[in-house]
Order: C-alpha cells, then structure tokens, then sequence
C-alpha cells in the first residue's frame, strides 16, 4: 500500500509544524506543507494528494480561492476547510464549492488526527505509527 499523501495549508507557521509534527509521530504517511494559497495551488495540481486540510482565510488566495480554482480546473481532492468561521453561509460555501468537511478554529491535533483517521480509512490508506490509544493524545 502506498502511503498516503497529506498537505496542510496555513499561513501560520506555527500551525503548519504542530499539526505536521502531530500527525508525522501518529500516522506512517507522507506530509506536506504550504503557507499560501498559491503555494498549495502549485503543490496540489504537482502531486496527488489523499487529503488536504486548508485554512480558509490567508492573504493572497484564500482557501475559499483555492477550492474555486480546483473546482474549476476539475481537480477534486478531498479537502477539509480550517475556518474560523462558526457560520452556517461559510459551511455551505465551502461545501458548495467542493470542501467534504470543516473544522472550526481553533482545532486541536487530535481532532486533525480523527479527521485524517476517518478519511484514510475510507480511502484504506490509514497507516498508524502506534496502536490506537498508545499515547495517541
């Protein structure tokens, strides 16, 4: 089985190596970052990925821009939006353009865990470093 591809795509660095850190000592998986939307745009269209978490506002291209533009060249990663936004119009955006989830800020690493859990394991690409519940928090 190949492992499975991550990005995270933050414009805060800080974010960007928690959740890389968290999710490297927990899953056998490949992960990726970018801090821009135009980063993550080259990233996504060099390379497949098995799921992406996505920060929604960033300067420059916003999550909201990079999933437009997906949906527009017909790339349709699963995509998890980072939002925080706690309203029901930014849901129903970003799931009408193409996100199949959102996680409200803040997030912890064990939620991003959970989430990336439940979609590997639907794609049969969940690979744990360590057995469920050894030290998983």
């Amino acid at each position: 089985m190949n492992k499975a591809k991550i990005l995270i795509v933050d414009d805060e660095k800080e974010v960007l190596e928690h959740f890389s850190h968290h999710l490297n000592r927990l899953l056998d998986c490949q992960i990726d970052m970018a801090a821009t939307g135009e980063e993550a745009l080259k990233k996504i269209k060099a390379d497949n990925f098995d799921l992406i978490f996505l920060d929604i506002k960033m300067p420059g291209l916003s999550g909201l821009d990079v999933l437009r533009r997906l949906k527009t060249d017909n790339i349709l990663p699963d995509v998890i939006v980072m939002t925080g936004y706690d309203s029901r119009q930014v849901a129903k955006e970003v799931l009408e353009v193409g996100a199949i989830g959102y996680l409200i800020k803040p997030i912890l690493a064990e939620t991003l865990y959970e989430k990336a859990k439940e979609i590997l394991t639907k794609k049969n690409k969940y690979q744990p470093k360590i057995r469920d519940g050894a030290g998983a928090g």
